[in-house]
């Protein structure tokens, strides 16, 4: 996964490439905590459970990001670990069921790279190539 260096007023466009799909969700899922903070920063207070359902992988994978920057966003719940299951069918629809390990936001401890209030959306893209599979996340604020 590469992620360039930006201000906290640019985009963040996320790259990640992989051949395994649990691993493509999860450096996802890592890609948009470090949009916020560093995850050394986070500590594992929390247990939240996810499950949702995509008719293709890319809707799959726009849902799971939706969940991520809504646990950021809307529940102030900061995540550093998870546990990622996913049904792959042949045709869709498509499950991902994860668990997610965090803590709540601490302004005393932790210091975001960007402020909660200030985001504004995303896009999420997926696509394969032969066995390989990519995936482009565009964070903006």
């Amino acid at each position: 996964m590469s992620a360039p260096a930006s201000s906290p007023n640019t985009p963040q466009n996320i790259q990640i490439s992989s051949d395994n799909l649990t691993d493509l969700f999860r450096q996802a899922a890592e890609g948009v905590l470090r949009y916020f903070i560093e995850p050394a920063d986070v500590g594992q207070a929390l247990r939240e459970k996810v499950a949702i359902e995509g008719e293709s992988l890319e809707h799959l994978l726009q849902e799971w990001v939706e969940i991520l920057i809504n646990m950021v966003v809307g529940q102030r719940m900061l995540f550093n670990q998870f546990k990622i299951d996913l049904k792959i069918a042949q045709k869709g629809p498509y499950h991902l069921k994860a668990e997610v390990l965090g803590e709540l936001f601490d302004p005393q401890r932790h210091k975001l790279s960007r402020k909660l209030t200030e985001f504004r959306g995303f896009q999420a893209h997926l696509h394969t190539e032969g066995e390989k599979y990519r995936a482009e996340i565009v964070l903006a604020k």
